[in-house]
């Protein structure tokens, strides 16, 4: 869930929230029509949302949990009563058929 929330509840709802700050903020100093146009920052706007896309890239890049070569992954299971999370083991200490017993 926090993967899902950094990844793509935060930039998807951050430009929108500054968009709507700008206006408020625009409103309340008197500076006219805050959807003139000429004065809404489309500019600004698009390059924080591609700078928002590309640190989100980023960081799905940095906690990505792949195994490396030759490892086997062993789904989380109950093991007297406790649970053992997922984990990544070397191939050959484990037979593939208790893989998932």
């Amino acid at each position: 869930m926090l993967r899902a929330l950094i990844l793509i509840f935060i930039p998807v709802l951050i430009p929108p929230l500054s968009y709507y700050l700008w206006r408020l903020w625009r409103k309340r100093k008197g500076k006219g029509d805050p959807i003139d146009e000429k004065a809404t920052p489309w500019g600004p706007l698009a390059a924080f949302s591609g700078a928002l896309f590309v640190l989100g890239l980023v960081l799905f890049f940095l906690m990505d949990q792949r195994a490396e070569k030759g490892q086997i992954y062993i789904p989380p299971k109950f093991e007297d009563g406790k649970l053992v999370p997922g984990h990544h083991v070397p191939a050959g200490t484990v037979e593939p058929d208790k893989v998932f017993d």
